[in-house]
């Protein structure tokens, strides 16, 4: 029927349990970072928030230092003080060395070119879409942390 096996099985290699996992959310918008923050914390996740580029690395050259390893690094590309590139390129510089290094994933408006380019910076595996589902995040983070923890 349409053109597939009736027994045909499909599916998509993801993780389902995030619990103990950490992310780095790094959003100027009160809103929105909160936003992300509780349905991260939901899903399981130890979540760290800032709210400018500056604090995002100064709160992750600290975590490196104190050994405490960042599963994911959720940036807004558009950040006032230092761009969202910026920001994900100086992070991932610290955070590389480490194994099992940070997933990166931007955030970015739907249908912004930035979103494309965005997934092509060093070290980024996704783009997240704004406005957020939190379907389309748990989909997103399913496939960026399996395997991990």
């Amino acid at each position: 029927m349409f053109g597939r096996h009736q027994n045909e099985v499909r599916y998509i290699e993801r993780r389902t349990d995030f619990t103990g996992l950490s992310a780095l959310i790094v959003d100027d918008n009160d809103a929105a970072r909160l936003v992300l923050m509780n349905y991260l914390k939901t899903m399981g996740l130890e979540v760290e928030a800032a709210a400018s580029g500056q604090a995002a690395l100064d709160m992750a050259g600290s975590l490196i230092k104190q050994k405490k390893h960042l599963d994911l690094v959720a940036v807004d590309w558009a950040m006032p003080d230092l761009g969202g590139p910026q920001i994900a390129a100086r992070i991932w510089e610290t955070a590389s060395s480490v194994p099992g290094a940070t997933a990166f994933m931007a955030r970015a408006n739907s249908g912004d070119e930035i979103a494309a380019r965005a997934a092509a910076e060093p070290g980024h595996k996704a783009v997240l879409p704004k406005p957020l589902s939190p379907s389309s995040l748990y989909n997103v983070l399913g496939s960026l942390l399996k395997g991990r923890g």
